[in-house]
């Protein structure tokens, strides 16, 4: 029998990130953020899109990680698809990436160098400082 744990935040920030990216394709719907310690990565697309201007709720050197949910998808399914007596541990981590505010800002100024970001750390903020 196999036995899975998915962090729930994590699992719920990854589907909302996927249907942001799908809305933000889309660009005709409002939409508010739920409180996740990820969310200003999708938040910021769409406020840096619309009003030039995003007001971040981490420090700027807060490193999280973050995963693509096709990518978490597919580890998910090969997992459940693998035969038990291929399977040589029970707990196993999916891993992707990490970055931090600064960086995945920096990277947006590229692309809209008029984009003004402030910062103001809310509780999400002790969220951030405990995931390493």
């Amino acid at each position: 029998m196999k036995f899975i744990f998915i962090y729930p935040q994590i699992l719920f920030s990854l589907f909302y990130l996927k249907m942001c990216v799908i809305h933000l394709i889309d660009l005709t719907i409002t939409f508010s953020f739920f409180y996740s310690s990820v969310d200003y990565a999708v938040a910021v697309f769409h406020e840096g899109l619309l009003n030039k201007r995003y007001e971040c709720y981490l420090e700027p050197h807060t490193r999280l990680p973050m995963i693509y949910i096709e990518d978490c998808l597919l580890a998910l399914f090969q997992f459940l698809n693998t035969p038990e007596k291929l399977l040589r541990r029970r707990v196993y981590n999916v891993t992707a990436m990490s970055f931090t505010p600064e960086e995945l800002f920096n990277e947006l100024f590229k692309y809209i160098p008029d984009l003004k970001i402030t910062y103001k750390p809310d509780k999400r903020q002790h969220i951030g400082t405990y995931v390493r």
